[in-house]
């Protein structure tokens, strides 16, 4: 099967366009930081911008996509991408085209994980030595340069297997016990993975997050330090 390319989107697209009742399709690759697809539309004219991370997608997983596109604009929002979408998204190969293109697309992350306090490499090892995860050497954490003024924990990617923390956790006033909790809690996401839908995916998430021993005391004590899940 051959790998994507302009020509190869742009039919896929405008077959399935056609099928659905559109006269006029374009789509191009377009150079986000995050995965997505975005679409502008006008009665029987539609035009796309599609991730880049897709450009080197067999030509079947962009046929199988734009088909779960278009019925998603039909209104069929609970339409699942199909088996061979999530495989390869989820895929070896998929990370090891893109992780490091999205790195640099990344702005204002710092270049490892050790930050001016703390180093999340040793929270990594602690959660690691208790059993609470699997060490993934596809995994990268890295502190955020710049404050979030959400006051979440952190934000992570689940394709590029990406974490980016919080700089308010980056002290020696924050327990270990809070910050492991901290990065626990974006593994956990990471690790939710690319599913055909995400129905179950906080329900999964919530299972995850209660295997922690003392998630409770971790929550209130990153509370107190004003960030929050």
């Amino acid at each position: 099967m051959e790998n994507c390319d302009s020509e190869m989107l742009n039919r896929a697209m405008r077959n399935a366009g056609i099928r659905n009742g559109f006269d006029e399709i374009q789509a191009e690759f377009s150079a986000f930081r995050d995965f997505k697809l975005k679409w502008t539309r006008s009665y029987k004219w539609i035009s796309f911008e599609v991730s880049d991370y897709l450009r080197n997608a067999p030509e079947n997983v962009i046929q199988s996509l734009a088909e779960t596109v278009f019925a998603r604009i039909r209104g069929e929002d609970r339409t699942a991408y199909s088996e061979e979408v999530c495989d390869y998204l989820n895929s070896k190969e998929f990370l090891e085209e893109n992780q490091g293109m999205y790195l640099k697309r990344f702005r204002g992350i710092s270049e490892t994980a050790r930050g001016e306090s703390v180093d999340l490499l040793d929270c990594y090892r602690r959660l690691a030595e208790r059993g609470l995860v699997e060490y993934d050497p596809d995994l990268v954490i890295r502190w955020s340069s710049v404050g979030d003024r959400s006051r979440k924990f952190g934000r992570s990617s689940v394709l590029m297997r990406t974490i980016v923390m919080n700089p308010a956790l980056d002290s020696e006033d924050v327990p270990e016990e809070a910050l492991d909790y901290a990065l626990y809690s974006q593994i956990c996401h990471v690790n939710l993975g690319f599913g055909p839908t995400r129905e179950d995916d906080a329900e999964r998430y919530e299972e995850m997050l209660d295997k922690y021993p003392g998630r409770v005391q971790a929550e209130t004590e990153l509370r107190r330090l004003g960030v929050n899940l």
